[in-house]
């Protein structure tokens, strides 16, 4: 008898303390709502593999503040951390990013960011001599914000690569997305 109460409470244990598990549910929920950096830098980082040898390390790269996909004259926050955040492996890989916001031939309409318009993007491209521009999207569902991110080819718009990855919809994405 003894032994099957010994046995009921270790498999009680069991079950409670794997509830408790770095892979359970509480540790996911708080990763979840911690990874806003991570993501956009995995995006980042399949953008760089998937352009390996297309694009020329020396040669600049531009990129432009995420925009809301409904609205492409706006953004937000959120859409503006994206876009820096996408740009960390391509410098971290020794690809030549143009910082944009030092620059004052992009139209910056303020508390937007920088947006790359295409009847623009020629002039700009030239005036650096880039060969490449980052561009994203997103889209604000009720649980999730789905985001589209693309390597774009400034000669011919052709999309040199492409990655697309869903950021929960938290208490601080709901913040970046109000600014």
């Amino acid at each position: 008898m003894n032994k099957i109460i010994l046995i009921s409470i270790s498999i009680a244990l069991v079950i409670l303390l794997s509830a408790c598990s770095p892979s359970g549910y509480l540790r996911d929920e708080v990763f979840v709502k911690s990874n806003l950096v991570e993501r956009n830098h995995t995006a980042g980082a399949a953008l760089v593999d998937k352009t390996k040898g297309h694009l020329n390390a020396g040669s600049p790269i531009l990129y432009a503040s995420f925009v809301n996909v409904d609205d492409l004259q706006n953004s937000s926050s959120l859409g503006r951390i994206m876009s820096q955040q996408v740009t960390t492996p391509f410098a971290n890989n020794g690809y030549y990013v143009v910082e944009m916001l030092l620059r004052n031939n992009a139209y910056i309409k303020q508390r937007e960011g920088e947006f790359l318009l295409s009847r623009e993007l020629k002039n700009i491209s030239s005036d650096h001599n880039a060969q490449a521009v980052i561009v994203g999207t997103y889209a604000v569902g009720s649980a999730n914000v789905y985001v589209s991110a693309k390597m774009v080819d400034v000669r011919n718009n052709k999309v040199l690569s492409s990655y697309d990855y869903p950021i929960p919809l938290n208490e601080d994405i709901k913040q970046l997305l109000q600014q």
